[in-house]
């Protein structure tokens, strides 16, 4: 099985749980990287959550979603979110498919910006994840696509 494929396998096994929460909010800190949340990002993003949860978290799920995270990114600051992710996730493979997932997002517009590629850092950074593994990993998406 793929990374992108368990990532999938996690997402749509335990919707609503914090751990598929904070994969999530890693998923849209990732799209938010570089300050700004485009129509087409939007768009992508909700798509891909959708293809990702077999379409369990409709349309409006996932922009009622987007909302939320949107005020807690703006209130809290993008640190806290980055502790709240790393409070929710287990270590080991749940950690590595946020890095995994935000990668993936970076990615779905065929440019990786500079803020993007730096908040994949600073994620694995949050979840424990060295260097070297992280590298790995955004490796592994940029070779499957």
């Amino acid at each position: 099985m793929s990374d992108l494929e368990h990532a999938k396998q996690e997402l749509s096994a335990e919707l609503g749980s914090p751990k598929v929460e904070a994969l999530v909010e890693a998923m849209f800190l990732a799209a938010t990287a570089d300050g700004d949340f485009a129509p087409e990002e939007s768009m992508q993003f909700s798509a891909t959550i959708g293809a990702l949860t077999d379409r369990k978290l409709d349309p409006d799920s996932v922009y009622r979603l987007v909302g939320l995270l949107s005020q807690k990114l703006k209130s809290e600051g993008r640190q806290a979110r980055l502790s709240a992710i790393a409070q929710r996730l287990p270590e080991g493979k749940p950690r590595e498919t946020a890095v995994i997932l935000a990668a993936a997002i970076t990615m779905s517009d065929g440019e990786v910006k500079a803020a993007e590629n730096d908040f994949v850092a600073d994620l694995a950074e949050a979840l424990g994840i060295a260097q070297g593994r992280a590298v790995e990993l955004v490796q592994k998406v940029q070779k499957s696509r």
